[in-house]
């Protein structure tokens, strides 16, 4: 009294067909994760030009206020000097009108 199951046995073409199916999903995967590596080596790059473009942009700005430093003691010398002038020219015209 055995019974034989033939509704759920597999034939060569449906094994051949699952195991096509497998290949291509494998296929597909190794794609995928090729695609997604490309990406990811790509993004880091862009954040290796970024973190490069901000520490370029850092040192431009600690360059500019130094320059600024370095403008702002120049103008005060010449104030500093512009007085100094004032005062011997007043010095001189006192003693030129002493005479």
């Amino acid at each position: 009294m055995t019974e034989v199951q033939t509704a759920n046995t597999a034939t060569f073409e449906s094994v051949w067909a699952i195991l096509k199916e497998l290949a291509e999903s494998q296929k597909e995967l190794r794609d995928s994760q090729k695609e997604t590596a490309r990406q990811m080596k790509e993004n880091a790059e862009s954040q290796k030009e970024l973190r490069d473009s901000q520490k370029e942009t850092a040192r431009q700005m600690k360059e500019n206020a130094e320059s600024q430093k370095d403008l702002r003691e120049s103008q005060k010398e010449i104030r500093d000097s512009q007085k100094e002038t004032a005062r011997q020219m007043k010095e001189t015209d006192k003693r030129l009108g002493n005479r």
